[in-house]
């Protein structure tokens, strides 16, 4: 699958959104990948979706690694995450080459700058 088909799969409508792995994102120099853990509809997960979606941005889902030691290898399953990241939160947001963001308010920022023009602008929004 190229990247200009990964960035395709918004997953926005789709009750079977794909996946790639982790390493397959760590290693595509362009668009911008999310990590989800599937059928767990965790909160900062799913409002970095619908972020993404609200302002035009393109995502491509990855498998975040679940905790724990495998117990095949007995390797730590989130220390490739770790070793991106030098973190183990979710969810992961990549984006072409630059760092990746684990914090929303980063998330949210890098959210606003690459977004579709004319749009709103969620960073001014707030409850009243």
């Amino acid at each position: 699958m190229s990247d200009n088909e990964r960035n395709l799969n918004t997953g926005s409508t789709s009750p079977n959104p794909k996946f790639i792995s982790l390493d397959e994102a760590a290693v595509m120099t362009t668009g911008t990948r999310v990590t989800f853990v599937p059928g767990m509809p965790a909160v900062f997960s799913e409002s970095l979706k619908n972020i993404c979606f609200v302002k035009g941005v393109p995502l491509i889902r990855v498998l975040h690694p679940h905790m724990g030691i495998d117990k095949a290898t007995g390797k730590d399953r989130q220390a490739r995450l770790y070793e991106l990241t030098s973190q183990t939160g979710l969810p992961t947001m990549f984006h072409n080459q630059e760092r990746p963001r684990n914090v929303w308010t980063e998330q949210l920022a890098l959210a606003e700058r690459i977004g579709a023009a004319g749009l709103a602008d969620l960073s001014r929004c707030s409850a009243r």
